[in-house]
């Protein structure tokens, strides 16, 4: 079975020797294979790991106090709310015992946060990015065709229990259903607007190619005009 590793650098590309004694850790924990697909850094320094998830100590050190965490699926992006809470998304269904669709909220110990409860089905979909805006709500994107039976196309707003956040209103969104189209990354500029980048041809009837800026209501911001595209 494979291994994780996580790697970590001096600001001059040289490997950072005071992580793990030579800058690399390889951990296998649990059954079957481990891999590492999203990293986050909490304020004291610990470093959140997830395919399965992990917490290494600031040396890489294995964080035995942090439960190791199996998720049925993969983990494609992590963040850390100031308070600690971990939010995790992906292409999992299940969460240690509990069973989610995409997109889970941890507690600072790694215990499951219950009062955050998405209750959604998005088969074949998964969340690429998302971004915890500073209101609270969560901002997902990826491939999927609905939310919890609400139709949002490659990307919708969740309020802070999880639920969709219907004032978000992306129309068609980016394609008509899973896996045709995605938003791969996403940034949230100081205005509060939201770039999303990936591989469509058009957003909400509007073509973009590959580009767009949006509101936070979904609506296009029509002073941001990628009209000569990148060639999809």
């Amino acid at each position: 079975p494979y291994a994780f590793a996580a790697v970590r650098y001096n600001t001059d590309g040289s490997l950072d020797n005071s992580f793990d004694g030579d800058g690399k850790v390889t951990l296998k924990v649990g059954t079957g294979n481990s891999r590492a697909n999203a990293v986050a850094i909490q304020n004291d320094g610990k470093i959140v790991v997830g395919g399965g998830l992990v917490r290494l100590n600031p040396d890489g050190s294995y964080d035995t106090s942090f439960p190791y965490i199996f998720i049925n699926g993969n983990t494609h992006d992590i963040q850390i709310y100031a308070n600690g809470k971990i939010v995790i998304a992906g292409s999992f269904s299940y969460v240690g015992n509990y069973q989610y669709a995409k997109i889970a909220r941890l507690n600072p110990d790694g215990t499951n946060d219950l009062s955050f409860s998405p209750n959604n089905t998005m088969p074949n979909a998964r969340i690429n990015k998302f971004i915890l805006l500073p209101n609270g709500k969560i901002f997902i994107a990826g491939s999927f065709a609905n939310y919890n039976n609400n139709t949002a196309v490659g990307m919708a707003i969740l309020n802070s229990d999880g639920s969709f956040d219907s004032s978000f209103n992306a129309g068609t969104g980016i394609g008509a259903g899973p896996y045709i189209n995605s938003v791969n990354d996403v940034f949230l500029q100081p205005n509060g607007r939201i770039v999303i980048a990936g591989t469509f041809t058009n957003y909400n009837g509007f073509f973009q190619n590959g580009i767009v800026r949006i509101f936070q209501d979904g609506s296009v911001d029509p002073t941001f005009n990628t009209n000569m595209g990148v060639g999809l």
